[in-house]
């Protein structure tokens, strides 16, 4: 799963490697400064990665304000992820220059500091590889519950592109997220949308999506937690994009925002025009 436990409390890999980055580039810059003597270097190492990330926040925010605008106080909630690693890089190289543009010969004392976030980068490419290429890779094959009782296999919903929201009526940030997933899923027909609630009944998840206006067709009972059991989940919500063969594209856990939803239906729908395009 995209996400590592830190005690009882999971955190995304790109929320917890943002956060190592800051510390790493600040850390390695104090220790460089005090070698040299040169408390230039301990003040930018401890700025610029801050920088940095408000640069990449902002450039999220730009290339997708169209879905920040409905609601402008969401840019602020960075707990949902969305930072532009290009936008990060430029700010933070930007900054480095200005910071030193008297003193362009101290500019050498950045290397060490560079040298250890890009290994943080690295090693977050490599994580993220590695949970890509576990045994979850496929729709599992499950018999999950309509809210009126009847059965359905999970499988059947292979043949359009698939979004699968893991949740709960107990869990804040998938009672956050829920009003959002349901408008993106009526903006795109193409894309199933399936909303797996896990270990409660049907009465209690009921009355929640009828207090949002939610179809209950998109959403399914798991009481015996499977899914979320066979997928080795950290918690909730976790969303897993699905191409139309049933083959995992992307997971995402934490709350999402509306831009990174977007963003993974995009890919889903790039996936299928590139498969469908390859079939003879």
């Amino acid at each position: 799963m995209n996400a590592i436990k830190i005690g009882p409390f999971p955190i995304p890999y790109d929320r917890f490697f943002l956060l190592l980055a800051i510390l790493v580039i600040g850390v390695v810059a104090e220790l460089v400064g005090r070698r040299t003597n040169n408390k230039a270097v301990t003040a930018w190492g401890w700025n610029v990665g801050f920088v940095a990330a408000l640069v990449a926040r902002l450039g999220f925010v730009l290339t997708h304000l169209s879905d920040f605008l409905p609601q402008p106080l969401s840019i602020f909630f960075i707990w949902q992820g969305g930072f532009s690693l290009l936008w990060g890089v430029v700010g933070g190289v930007a900054y480095t220059l200005w910071f030193f543009r008297k003193e362009p010969q101290l500019l050498r004392n950045t290397l060490l500091p560079v040298v250890a976030v890009t290994g943080v980068w690295v090693t977050s490419q490599i994580m993220a590889v590695s949970n890509g290429s576990t045994s979850h890779q496929v729709l599992p094959s499950l018999t999950l519950y309509r809210l009126d009782g009847s059965e359905v296999a999970l499988e059947s919903f292979k043949g359009k592109p698939l979004v699968i929201n893991v949740w709960a009526t107990w869990c804040p940030p998938c009672r956050r997220e829920m009003p959002m997933m349901n408008e993106v899923a009526a903006a795109n027909p193409e894309v199933t949308f399936l909303f797996v609630d896990q270990g409660e009944d049907a009465a209690t998840v009921e009355a929640f999506i009828n207090s949002i206006d939610m179809p209950g067709d998109t959403v399914l009972l798991d009481p015996g937690l499977e899914f979320s059991r066979g997928q080795g989940m950290v918690g909730y919500p976790t969303t897993f994009f699905y191409d139309a063969s049933g083959q995992r594209v992307s997971v995402r856990f934490g709350e999402l925002s509306r831009a990174t939803v977007n963003d993974q239906v995009e890919r889903l729908r790039k996936t299928e025009q590139l498969e469908t395009t390859a079939t003879p």
